[in-house]
Order: C-alpha cells, then structure tokens, then sequence
C-alpha cells in the first residue's frame, strides 16, 4: 500500500512538471524590435563615450554640489574599493544563470538569455548615452590624492550616472521579475532576489565610498537599471493579448507604424 502511494505521488509530479506553464516566451517581432533598438542604443552609447573630450575645466570643479551630494563626499579615493565594487559588479552579471539552476526551469534557458541580453545591452546603452551628455567631473576630480592619469581620462567627466550600479540594479531587478512571475519555490525565489539586491546594494555604496561617484549618480543608476529590469521580461510576458506588455507593427498612411499596448 505504502509503494502504491509512492507510485502515485510520482505519477502526479511528473505530470505536474510536464504541464507546467512558463510565463515568458519570445516572439519574432517583437524580439526582433527590442534587439534591434538595444543594439542601437548600446553601440551609440559606446561610440559617444569614446568620443568624450579629456583633461578638467578647472573652473566647474568650484560649481557647488546639490544638498543631496553633500551629504557625504570621500575625502580620498579608494583604488582598493573601486576595484571590489567592479568585481561585484562582474558577479552581478553572471548572476542570472541562476535561474536555470532548478532542473524545472532549465528547459527557458533561451527565452531568459534572450531577455537578459536585451536588459543588459539597453541598459548598457542608455547609460553610457546619459553619461555623454551629462557633463559630470566624479568626486575625486575634487581630491588631492587622485593619480593624474585619471584627472586625464575621459572618464574623469563621465559621474552620471552610475554605470556600475545601474547594471548591477539591472541585473537584480531582472532576476527578481522573472523569479516572481515564474513564481519559482519561496526559498530559491528570496535567496535570489535577497542575494542579487545585496550585491547591487553594496556595488551602489562602494561607488560613493570609494569617491568615484556621488550618491545622486549611485540613486540615478538604481532607478534606471531597476527599470529597465523589470520592464524588458514584461515584454515577453506570453506575449499574447491576454497579459503583458506587447509590441506590435501595424500599417500606417506612410509606412508602418510600431504600437505597444499593455493589459493585465
């Protein structure tokens, strides 16, 4: 009797998993959409940072900061925590391998790659944009003890906002909307979104501390890859007329036209 119930219990998870309904899927038009316009945005965004003009307009560096950077500034800059924050920052983008470590959900690992490349080069791309076209001198182009190779690199004028931290916001939002919606087990489901928001936590304040960026540029970051994270797999939500966020080509008068639409 005891191996009858056995047999059963099987049985019944088996099945379980073979009908199990994934809540993200790819779509060719709207991946083709999506991809196209983050790869544009992640090449202009690497050419225009590459174009940056160097060296320090000395007379911006005596503009006065926002009450909010005021609040704290390093008084030194750390080599030893800007380097801890980049491999964090590293770690946080290997991270959403992850998700396909439970044996159930390893059959996505195409749809999750998929959306995790769009997020990450969208994000990637509007952030090296914003920093462009946002002249910023970082904190330590204010300290004395800054090497002069970094007074002299491009980057120098390059603060807002925080790339580190917007991709490793991006990173831990992505993660948390897909183990969510997937509605992956209650222990995995908060070990990764404790665990990825940790580590994105700790990139944002070691960006502040070590004074390469000030704490407007480190909430700007978080903001916008915590967007970005979210609303990239909210595309692929089924990708029917049912739920989600859907993109859609539809003829207009002069061409086509590109429509979105979202529904709960």
């Amino acid at each position: 009797m005891y191996l009858a119930a056995a047999e059963t219990y099987t049985e019944a998870e088996t099945y379980t998993e073979e009908q199990r309904t994934f809540q993200f899927s790819t779509n060719p038009v709207n991946d083709g959409i999506i991809l196209g316009a983050t790869t544009t945005i992640a090449l202009a965004g690497h050419f225009f940072i590459g174009s940056s003009q160097t060296g320090i307009d000395v007379p911006r560096l005596y503009e006065k900061q926002n009450w909010l950077d005021e609040l704290y500034r390093a008084n030194t800059y750390s080599s030893t925590q800007d380097t801890v924050s980049s491999i964090l920052t590293a770690t946080s983008l290997v991270l959403p391998i992850a998700l396909i470590l439970p044996k159930q959900y390893r059959s996505q690992w195409l749809t999750y790659g998929l959306m995790y490349g769009q997020s990450l080069s969208l994000s990637y791309g509007i952030k090296e944009s914003l920093k462009t076209s946002i002249l910023r001198y970082r904190p330590y182009a204010y300290l004395y003890d800054t090497p002069q190779e970094m007074l002299q690199d491009s980057k120098v004028k390059n603060s807002f906002p925080s790339g580190h931290t917007t991709l490793a916001f991006q990173s831990a939002a992505f993660m948390t909307t897909v183990a969510i919606v997937e509605d992956f087990p209650v222990a995995w489901k908060y070990s990764l979104i404790g665990g990825s928001f940790a580590i994105a936590t700790s990139v944002a304040v070691l960006r502040v501390t070590s004074g390469t960026h000030f704490i407007s540029d480190v909430i700007a970051g978080a903001v916008l890859g915590s967007t970005i994270g979210v609303i990239v797999p909210l595309f692929h939500r089924n990708n029917s007329p049912e739920k989600g966020i859907n993109i859609g080509l539809a003829p207009a008068p002069r061409g086509v036209a590109v429509g979105v639409s979202f529904t709960k």
